[in-house]
């Protein structure tokens, strides 16, 4: 049943195409999707850790945890019970976290955005943004991972 729905939400130009080779080829460009060049900004090592933020399979205890890694999601700097990628970067109360929050929070801000500070924004960017406000909210986001060295 699923492959015939598969086969039916396909559109016609796909279905009747004449040959096997050019059947391919529209799947291919039917299903491609343009990668984000954004994730593609920055220094390798912050890159990697900002797409592994992005896809919950960070070094963050609650991203272990899902992973059967480790035994509580709990954070190690202060008494919350679940390190997550928005504790991390909106609420641990660790002092060099709050520090270089500030400067992550105000080079933000600097950009006049108009748009809410919010997680989402930190981690995909935003497509109503240009590319110069996308890459410096990741160049802010990626100065944020390094300070706080918790990767390291």
């Amino acid at each position: 049943p699923s492959t015939t729905k598969l086969w039916n939400d396909l559109p016609d130009f796909i279905k009747i195409s004449p040959t096997l080779s050019s059947f391919k080829k529209h799947l291919k460009e039917f299903f491609s999707k343009t990668p984000n060049d954004l994730y593609h900004f920055g220094a390798r090592r912050c890159n990697i850790i900002h797409c592994q933020l992005r896809n919950c399979s960070s070094n963050l205890y609650k991203d272990l945890f899902d992973h059967y890694l480790s035994d509580s999601p709990a954070c190690r700097n202060c008494d919350c019970k679940t390190e997550d990628s928005f504790h991390y970067f909106f609420t641990c109360p660790t002092y060099m976290y709050n520090t270089i929050r500030e400067v992550l929070f105000e080079n933000i801000f600097n950009l006049h955005i108009n748009e809410p500070l919010t997680l989402d924004l930190l981690m995909f960017g935003n497509p109503n943004l240009d590319n110069m406000t996308n890459e410096a909210i990741f160049e802010s986001v990626h100065e944020y991972i390094k300070l706080s060295k918790r990767f390291n």
